[in-house]
């Protein structure tokens, strides 16, 4: 008996496999993004990964839902099981066939689907769903029983995953309210309440700019620095040998940020021991010996802040802002020994979400590898009965 292969995976003898459209009913909603009511009874998908709310619902039960069109598609899927209604460019999988556990369907649907995606188009992503796409795409039916522990496995990695990512919205929402509290002097740690009042500083008196330039200084390894969360780290990338020297040095400690985008929130902090380069075009400024970088590196992440280096506190977008600009940004400070024990404390914050924004993205991927290997029978699971039991 020749064995089954779907999407270059050799299923097990004991498996078999059918297309989608033998599996579930598919089809579209009836609602558009406009008939979103904010404090809707009943759950609203639409295309992107934010669900609305409605007050009307289309059906009742369990179905698999993925976007049709728009950000979300064929990265947006949904598993549900009760009223809801559907936007018209959703799909909506339901009605399952007796030989398939809809929650198997779904995890293999999720994983699966962008490489059914490249047998219609030769793109690895994906602007629009046709129906086909879905319908033709052929799933392996394991024994129901089996199918039924897979899901059950995955599902337990996915309810950890949610847990986790549920206590990182928790934590990251504490950190914006310490920040608020520590940085804004209405509030004094049990240490400082007799101190004095906090001084108000723009960033011109405490931050100096830098103009200083590579001049073959560094070598290629460090010529350009990207942004992430914390500030700015080195990368490789390929540039002429003529314009090296002219690209600007960023030390450890000091900021960086582009001028000219819209969002200049995003103002970096060289956090590595080494410097990095970044264009030339780049503000580069760093701290005197009033204003701690670790403190200005929360203060940055602030409501305040944010509010006024891209809307320049008159409400218009500023589409650049250049260091005479940001100078002449004002707020309350404390002497050194008072930011350096705030910034302690909110470094520990951001420590702890590290920790679980880690402890996450390892168990995504922990998730990942069991999917590849147990949807496609790499990894075989004991049950002691193949049989289903009977409604």
């Amino acid at each position: 008996m020749k064995r089954i292969q779907i999407f270059g995976a050799v299923l097990p003898r004991e498996w078999d496999s059918d297309k989608i459209d033998n599996l579930a009913s598919i089809c579209t909603g009836g609602r558009d993004t406009k008939d979103r009511i904010s404090d809707g009874k009943y759950p609203f998908y639409v295309r992107s990964p934010t669900v609305e709310r409605i007050d009307s619902y289309s059906f009742e039960g369990t179905a698999i839902l993925t976007a049709g069109d728009g950000v979300g598609t064929g990265k947006v899927f949904h598993f549900v099981n009760g009223k809801f209604d559907f936007h018209q460019r959703v799909y909506k999988l339901a009605d399952f066939d007796d030989r398939i556990v809809p929650r198997f369907l779904y995890e293999y649907f999720q994983f699966f689907f962008i490489h059914q995606v490249t047998r219609f188009t030769a793109k690895t992503s994906v602007d629009s769903v046709r129906r086909e796409m879905i319908s033709e795409m052929v799933v392996p039916l394991p024994p129901f029983k089996e199918q039924e522990r897979i899901s059950e496995i995955l599902l337990a990695w996915e309810q950890a995953i949610s847990l986790g990512e549920r206590l990182l919205k928790k934590l990251k929402t504490r950190k914006q309210a310490l920040m608020q509290i520590l940085l804004s002097g209405n509030y004094r740690l049990p240490k400082f309440t007799e101190s004095k009042p906090w001084d108000t500083k723009q960033i011109g008196e405490l931050t100096n700019e830098s103009t200083a330039r590579n001049k073959g200084k560094l070598g290629r390894s460090k010529v350009k620095a990207v942004s992430n969360r914390h500030g700015l780290i080195p990368m490789k990338e390929s540039v002429m040998a003529d314009s090296i020297e002219r690209y600007k040095i960023v030390q450890s400690k000091q900021f960086a940020y582009n001028p000219m985008r819209i969002n200049v929130g995003s103002i970096s902090c060289n956090g590595s021991k080494e410097p990095v380069l970044v264009s030339p075009d780049y503000v580069v400024f760093g701290c005197n010996e009033k204003l701690l970088p670790d403190y200005l590196r929360h203060l940055r992440q602030t409501h305040r802040w944010n509010h006024y280096v891209n809307e320049g506190g008159d409400g218009s977008v500023r589409v650049r802002i250049y260091y005479s600009h940001l100078a002449t940004f004002s707020f309350p400070i404390p002497d050194i020994e008072e930011q350096r024990v705030i910034a302690d404390c909110l470094n520990a914050a951001d420590e702890e979400i590290e920790c679980l924004e880690s402890l996450v993205k390892e168990y995504r991927e922990q998730k990942r590898g069991l999917m590849q290997k147990l949807l496609t029978g790499r990894v075989r699971i004991s049950v002691t009965s193949n049989k289903r039991k009977k409604k």
